[in-house]
Formats: structure tokens, sequence, C-alpha cells
């Protein structure tokens, strides 16, 4: 595993932009992975904390713990969450970086006892400079399979800076899925989990 930087980058993609529709199996093979249909999610439908121009932001006071936390921890990360908006998405997170054991095996909630149908994609690109330490060039849905690609930047100030994504995925189907985090300078993934969508 390749470790991205110094900077903190947490993205999320929320499913429920995509619009996607999974199949009736609870657990879809590769070979059908390989024949779905690759869904972008759209750029501006992304929330992240790195300053880049045409994702949504999210600063500081938004975040409050969760900043202070995520600066702790310089191994990257990915993992789903689960709630109908960015809101229910950033609490999953900070759930996840309260408690680094807290299992990601699954989609985690924000524990609110809130049930929701919509995921997102959580990626945490690490800990560096602020403005641009990484910046998001596209989030893709193929199947089962999510990929969020980033390329390293060159940020503007050397402070330590949280780089986070959230990216909305829309409706999933019970089974099995994987998440990537794909770095397009050296064609390589850097970060891959697999985790269930456990039928209700």
């Amino acid at each position: 595993m390749k470790t991205v930087g110094k900077t903190l980058l947490v993205v999320l993609l929320p499913i429920a932009a995509l619009g996607l529709a999974c199949s009736d199996q609870s657990s879809p093979g590769k070979g059908e992975a390989k024949n779905a249909e690759v869904k972008k999610v759209p750029l501006d439908s992304i929330y992240s904390t790195n300053g880049q121009q045409g994702l949504k932001p999210v600063d500081r006071e938004q975040l409050g713990e969760l900043y202070e936390l995520a600066q702790r921890i310089g191994a990257s990360n990915v993992f789903m969450a689960r709630g109908d908006a960015i809101a229910a998405a950033r609490d999953a997170t900070w759930r996840v970086f309260r408690a680094p054991w807290h299992p990601v095996d699954e989609p985690v909630d924000s524990g609110r006892h809130v049930k929701s149908d919509e995921f997102w994609l959580v990626a945490y690109l690490g800990v560096g400079g602020k403005g641009g330490g990484w910046l998001v060039k596209s989030a893709v849905v193929k199947g089962t399979e999510a990929r969020l690609s980033y390329v390293k930047g060159t940020p503007e100030k050397r402070h330590r800076h949280p780089y986070f994504a959230w990216v909305p995925l829309g409706k999933l189907e019970p089974g099995t899925y994987s998440l990537e985090l794909f770095d397009e300078d050296d064609q390589e993934v850097t970060l891959l989990r697999r985790l269930t969508i456990a039928n209700e």
C-alpha cells in the first residue's frame, strides 16, 4: 500500500446522485462487474476539504472535532458511509476517526439510528499543506465497484491540513462492494476496501 503524502483528504461520494440500479443478486461476481455500465459521478456533487474549484466545499467549522482528529492520522483510508445528506456522511466519518477501531466492513451510519438507503464513498487522502495537496480528477461507479481518482497537487501553504472527499453513490442493493483510491499519476490503485451491504 502506498502512502499518499502528508495531507489529510477525505472524499465522500453520495450514491444517490448517480441513480444507480444494481443487480438483484446479493453478491454479484467479478464477471458481472466487468460488463457493467460505467457511471461517472459529477464532480460538482462531490464534497471536499481540498478547496478545489468545481467541488462542494466543506470547511473547518463544519468538520469540528473531526478536523483535529484527522490530523493525527497520516495513513489514507476509504470506506462507505450511509445517510441521506452530507451532514449524515460527515457524522459517520467522525465516528470512524473518533474510534479508529470502528468496523468498516459494512457501511457506517451517523449513529443516530436513522435508517437510509443512500450511500457515500468516503476518501481520506492524508494530511498535507493547505491549498490543493491532492486534486480529485474523477469518480466512477461500475457495477459493484466505485473508484475515486486523484493526482498529487502543489499546496500553497505548508501547514497541516486534512484532505477529505465525500462522493454520493445513491441507492445500492445488498451485496459485496469494492471501493478504490486510484493515483492517476502512477496509474495504480493505492487503496482498496471490500465491504458488504447486508439485507435489512
